[in-house]
């Protein structure tokens, strides 16, 4: 015999939303301390002419970054999903009050494209894909002098022979 009703369904929902959306703020709180510290380490990598490896370094940190915490926000956001729609169709039964049906009018207000670009989760990844674009031009740079003037055209080459060769005496 199934004991469950409406509210208890509700209440475990509810709890599964709060803690996926409060391990999703701490995991985009940490990403901005990460991008914070890898835009300002490449930038000043790139204002003091650093060699190439070191600009290398940096865009490949960005890029690396970028898309692991893109790759778990598309899994927080999926098991966001989860929990809402639960509760969505909950709310649609004649039990709940109109007035208070917050995930479905949430869903009804924001239909279409508008729901796919006015969202955090659109600024979110919108920040991370520009971080990753950011650490693809910190790898072109590193490669292309003519990309970078500020890099030494010398550092991304190979070191040259220093051994002098002995001259043969007549």
């Amino acid at each position: 015999m199934n004991d469950w009703n409406h509210k208890d369904i509700f209440e475990i929902a509810w709890k599964h939303f709060e803690v996926v959306a409060e391990q999703r703020l701490k995991a985009f709180h940490f990403y901005v301390l990460m991008l914070a510290a890898s835009v300002g380490a490449s930038l000043t990598a790139l204002e003091k002419h650093a060699e190439f490896f070191v600009v290398l370094m940096c865009g490949l940190f960005c890029i690396g970054s970028s898309i692991a915490f893109l790759l778990i926000e598309v899994r927080t956001r999926r098991l966001l999903q989860i929990p809402k729609n639960v509760m969505t169709a909950l709310e649609i039964g004649d039990h709940w009050p109109q007035n208070l049906r917050l995930f479905s009018v949430d869903n009804l207000r924001q239909e279409g494209l508008w729901k796919s670009i006015v969202s955090y989760s659109a600024a979110i990844r919108g920040t991370m894909i520009a971080h990753l674009l950011f650490g693809i031009l910190l790898v072109l740079m590193s490669f292309c002098p003519a990309l970078n003037p500020n890099l030494d055209d010398s550092s991304h080459k190979s070191p040259k022979n220093t051994i002098p060769l002995s001259k043969s005496q007549p």
